[in-house]
């Protein structure tokens, strides 16, 4: 089984690209997610992943770690998920997607830990945020994904679509800062065929980590499940009011939301960096589907956002 460690801080978009990268190459992939919060939005978007065109195309099997971080307070149950999976299902390919605040230091070193003749580790990939390196200054990047882009040889940069050639520039020079000899990548990878995927899944791990002290992030957790809007304008405004700070400091906001408790529509949002997308959701308008929210931060006004929603029977994950 080779390990395929795929890291990025938060919002940078691991998800998309494991999606990409599994529908390019369509090989035999489990997925094991760690999500912060207590309940994982991602699951079902990646479960769906694939091509649904190929003849031997099944479900991604994905597997959850929620309610705390692989790299610090869940390390004994991550390696011992990996070491399961391996024996029991032996995939070709286990792709790991770390929380956002994890530390791939610290996720590689554990990782080798476990490592013998039926595990092999991949070179790990760090997806990071155009956006947010455009934003922020060096010195004021999170150590967490200063962290991500240090300990890998291959730095897959995205939401630079639309970025200038001076804009690409800047943010390649930001990146070599922290990393001189890693491969990174300025053009969107879907710009890339098969061929640059399965270049990823032959490369072994050649990174020298040395395993840091890691002190979790004094973050909160919320999940809402079961609740409802009225229409499209309420969440629109709950955006524009969480951006601008109405709910504490939120670094992370995603999910699944029904608008109109008689209507079996969705919609999929997130906000990071200030910014927030929200376009209908295939995946979750079935009859099973409920609504699925998490939220990441600090000093989180749980209350004043409970008031913002209608509930369904179970209505909060704390």
């Amino acid at each position: 089984m080779d390990i395929l460690v795929i890291s990025g801080f938060l919002g940078a978009g691991k998800t998309t690209f494991i999606k990409e990268l599994v529908k390019k190459t369509n090989r035999d992939y489990c997925v094991l997610e760690n999500e912060f919060g207590a309940i994982n939005i991602d699951k079902d978007v990646l479960e769906d992943s694939g091509n649904p065109e190929s003849s031997n195309f099944n479900k991604l099997e994905v597997y959850e770690l929620t309610e705390g971080c692989i790299c610090c307070s869940s390390k004994g149950e991550f390696a011992s998920t990996v070491l399961t999976i391996s024996n029991s299902i032996d995939p070709d390919y286990l792709i790991i997607e770390p929380t956002g605040v994890g530390y791939l230091s610290s996720i590689i070193s554990n990782l080798n830990k476990v490592k013998y003749e039926r595990i092999n580790i991949l070179n790990p990939i760090t997806i990071v945020d155009g956006e947010y390196v455009l934003s922020h200054k060096v010195e004021k990047f999170d150590k967490c994904l200063i962290d991500q882009i240090e300990s890998t040889n291959v730095i897959i940069v995205s939401k630079l679509e639309h970025a200038s050639s001076e804009e690409k520039s800047d943010v390649y020079k930001k990146i070599r800062k922290f990393n001189e000899n890693a491969e990174i990548y300025l053009d969107h990878y879907s710009n890339y065929d098969s061929s640059f995927f399965f270049n990823l899944l032959k490369d072994k791990n050649k990174v020298e980590v040395k395993e840091k002290e890691v002190i979790e992030e004094n973050l909160e957790s919320f999940s809402l499940t079961n609740v409802y809007l009225k229409n499209l304008t309420e969440l629109i405004f709950f955006l524009e009011d969480l951006i601008r700070g109405e709910f504490g400091k939120i670094y992370r906001f995603k999910g699944f939301i029904k608008i109109n408790k008689n209507e079996n529509k969705f919609f999929h949002f997130e906000v990071v960096n200030k910014k927030y997308t929200v376009y209908i959701d295939d995946i979750s308008s079935n009859e099973n589907s409920e609504s699925k929210i998490v939220f990441i931060g600090k000093r989180i006004k749980k209350e004043k956002i409970r008031k913002r929603f209608y509930f369904d029977n179970v209505s909060f994950i704390e």
